[in-house]
């Protein structure tokens, strides 16, 4: 299996909650793959506006990889949502951007009110969504237009996955792990992260 390069978009006031789930799916993923052979490791990045280290809504610093375009092509890319998302809807910089990366990524995934910057990068229209019930103001707002549906705890539509956020983050990653690598290595995730809820249809994934 090929290793999987995965993006995590980051800027200053990014709730930590959204990608940190996740990013624990994917390092412990990496660690039993490297043990059990099952599957090869991904390679998760953290990526900014301009390559600077961020710091979160809840005051966590974060090491940034890449600035936009020094970013390598990614296989996955990762929106979280988060304070700070009211002032980077409007950075057409920050918009083209993810409106040029996306083609290259197998998977495009928006977590929490992430979403609402995918949607303003044109990716989102006509397909059905996911974000956190606080959100769904903010999106309507924004004006954006959709099938949404809020109830799930993440949605896929084609190849853009959306979440509510915080905990459905992580069953989101890990019903990606089983389409990236295999359902296998899925369940050894959940089972090492001890994480109970069931993510739908992950035994079902081909």
């Amino acid at each position: 299996m090929t290793t999987c390069t995965i993006g995590l978009l980051v800027f200053d006031d990014v709730d930590e909650l959204d990608f940190i789930g996740p990013l624990e799916v994917f390092n412990t993923m990496d660690d039993i793959a490297a043990k059990t052979g099952i599957g090869s490791a991904n390679k998760t990045l953290f990526i900014s506006l301009s390559g600077k280290d961020i710091i979160g809504t809840k005051g966590l610093r974060i090491a940034v990889d890449y600035a936009l375009f020094d970013a390598p092509q990614l296989d996955v890319l990762c929106v979280p949502g988060g304070r700070g998302l009211s002032r980077k809807i409007h950075n057409r910089e920050l918009l083209d951007w993810i409106a040029s990366k996306a083609p290259e990524c197998t998977w495009i995934a928006g977590l929490n009110a992430g979403v609402n910057l995918l949607s303003a990068a044109g990716l989102t229209g006509n397909k059905k969504l996911a974000t956190h019930w606080f959100a769904q103001h903010d999106f309507a707002q924004a004006g954006f237009r959709n099938d949404k549906n809020a109830h799930p705890a993440y949605v896929r539509d084609g190849n853009l996955l959306t979440s509510t956020g915080v905990s459905s983050g992580i069953d989101m990653s890990l019903w990606l792990i089983g389409r990236l690598h295999s359902i296998p290595l899925a369940l050894a995730t959940q089972k090492a992260i001890n994480h109970q809820r069931q993510p739908a249809n992950i035994a079902l994934v081909q």
